[in-house]
């Protein structure tokens, strides 16, 4: 900010080339000091800056670190709560594969008498038919026995 007017009692003592010098001098003064301010209040502000991203920094690791702990403890919990289910139905399965297999056990030992029932029911007809064609056997044999018999007596009677 520049110096307009110096008072008359300084003009007279320090003459017209010394007031221009004086005026000179404190603008010179001014700026530097303009100067010397705005390079405080940078520092200052940088300062400030640095304190402020500390705290934050501080802060947000400090909230990281919280955040992370509560996830980590959901984490554990959702996998042991998994772990139970999981446990749950291993169990659930098992019981059903049990009975699963009881009633194969139980169909099976029921399928084996069926099978046996049958089986002995085939080889009842089988001896029966056996039966049968033997006799039909002795029965076809005889006829043909009487009939050769019955040729040979015709044959040798003439």
């Amino acid at each position: 900010m520049p110096v307009l007017t110096i008072p008359k009692i300084l003009r007279e003592n320090l003459t017209e080339e010394g007031a221009e010098a004086l005026v000179e001098l404190i603008n010179k003064a001014d700026v530097k000091t303009k100067e010397n301010i705005l390079e405080y209040l940078e520092e200052k502000y940088e300062r400030r800056l640095v304190e402020v991203t500390s705290e934050l920094r501080v802060s947000f690791e400090k909230r990281i670190a919280e955040v992370k702990t509560d996830l980590e403890k959901k984490i554990y919990e959702a996998k042991n709560e998994l772990e139970e289910k999981i446990y749950e139905i291993k169990s659930d399965l098992e019981k059903q594969i049990a009975g699963v297999r009881m009633d194969l056990e139980k169909v099976k030992s029921e399928f084996e008498v069926k099978i046996s029932e049958v089986k002995t029911d085939i080889e009842k007809r089988m001896a029966n038919y056996h039966a049968d064609i033997i006799r039909w056997m002795f029965i076809f044999w005889a006829g043909q026995i009487g009939v050769m018999v019955s040729i040979l007596l015709i044959f040798f009677r003439k």
